[in-house]
């Protein structure tokens, strides 16, 4: 689906407003799919943040796998 189309708006005023909106719109998405995936385990974002500092990328990629 088109970003237009995903936030019901026709027109962009130039092609960096509509980048900056998709950068937004793109992180808000990650996120959530992040915190979907992290409910499962009982886990917040904060707490995986931790857990992502202290233990580094492999807990992020082994939830991830183990869906």
């Amino acid at each position: 689906m088109k970003l237009e189309e995903e936030i019901k708006q026709a027109k962009f005023r130039d092609p960096f407003a509509k980048a900056a909106v998709n950068i937004s719109y793109t992180h808000f998405w990650l996120q959530d799919q992040l915190r979907q995936l992290l409910k499962v385990h009982h886990i917040s974002l904060q707490q995986f943040n931790v857990l992502r500092i202290d233990l580094g990328v492999v807990v992020f990629f082994y939830i991830t796998l183990s869906h």
